[in-house]
């Protein structure tokens, strides 16, 4: 297994209590969009066995050409000794990152895709978005739908600036207002793929409202391995 030490080369700040890492990207490493990484603080492999709560799997929150790894998450966000050392991080400080996975690769079946995401969950689609952009082929349209309760959702000033012609970005303030979104996007796109990320209350909560209006378990996707699917899909047996 490949380990790369890189450095913090920025850390923007998204919104309240959230950031983007950003890190120098090794020359060699690539991956493709909805890719998540594993990062670990700095000393977490110098003791037998490893520290495993000084290490996270994260969404990539960019594509390799960025030409930069950047993650985007709450900080500190929780208790975890992962994000306490996380948000002590400065620029020029080191990382590990190694043990690369993808579930959520664009489907490029000439159907349209449906991103529905709940507050920072929008960082694993922002790589979606953005290859969409730079190659709709495959995709007959795009749409995200996200529910935050931030004033200034993440993303949000920069998202204003993307236009195409297939694509339709939404925010929600309200449960209430999200779900309605969600119906009325259904019905403009019944054959969409509908990509979910968010809690586990979150990704329950939707994929037995998709359940309800007829989306089949295989238009569904999760950066989850598939028996949580099928976990959330068969909810509450």
């Amino acid at each position: 297994m490949s380990k790369y030490r890189v450095k913090v080369m920025d850390i923007v700040e998204e919104a309240t209590d959230t950031k983007t890492y950003i890190f120098k990207k090794p020359e060699e490493l690539v991956w493709s969009e909805g890719t998540h990484i594993h990062i670990g603080i700095k000393g977490f492999d110098e003791v037998d066995p490893p520290r495993k709560s000084w290490v996270r799997h994260m969404s990539i929150s960019t594509l390799p050409s960025d030409n930069c790894i950047g993650i985007t998450t709450r900080v500190p966000g929780s208790e975890s000794e992962f994000k306490q050392k996380l948000n002590q991080l400065n620029i020029g400080d080191e990382v590990v990152l190694f043990k690369m996975g993808s579930r959520m690769e664009l489907r490029r079946e000439q159907r349209p895709i449906v991103l529905l995401s709940m507050g920072v969950g929008i960082a694993t689609f922002r790589p979606l978005i953005h290859a969409f952009i730079k190659d709709h082929q495959g995709i007959s349209a795009l749409t995200h739908i996200n529910v935050q309760s931030e004033s200034t959702p993440v993303y949000y000033n920069q998202f204003q600036q993307l236009h195409h012609d297939h694509l339709s970005l939404h925010w929600a303030n309200s449960r209430k207002e999200f779900y309605e979104m969600v119906a009325n996007t259904i019905e403009e796109n019944p054959h969409a793929y509908y990509y979910i990320v968010g809690s586990d209350l979150f990704l329950q909560n939707v994929i037995q409202f998709l359940k309800k209006y007829q989306i089949d378990m295989e238009d569904m996707i999760i950066d989850k391995k598939v028996f949580e699917l099928l976990r959330y899909y068969n909810y509450p047996k």
